[in-house]
């Protein structure tokens, strides 16, 4: 009976329907945000404290950044993929 009333009321008033529309996306929206932020950090303290890397270092030898890269990708890689997030061979991390 509840549904029934909003359908009624979004069929007389469009603007409601627009700002119940707009609040649930801000909402996704944040949400989505916090999980990318809370990645990102994720992979930074594993590459830091797990692979001891750090994105200071002055030289990093290619075939270690390899492995980093290969390592990151298979702890991370569903997740990454789901928030557009990736890692490239010079240990860089890219929002796209």
């Amino acid at each position: 009976m509840k549904k029934l009333i909003l359908k009624f009321w979004f069929r007389l008033f469009p603007k409601a329907e627009i700002k119940a529309i707009n609040k649930r996306l801000s909402k996704a929206v944040v949400n989505k945000q916090r999980t990318k932020l809370i990645l990102l950090t994720e992979i930074k303290k594993y590459m830091l404290n797990e692979l001891k890397i750090d994105k200071k270092s002055k030289f990093i030898p290619l075939s270690v950044r390899k492995e980093v890269c290969t390592k990151v990708n298979s702890r991370f890689g569903k997740r990454m993929v789901a928030s557009r997030i990736k890692l490239n061979i010079n240990l860089k991390l890219i929002q796209g």
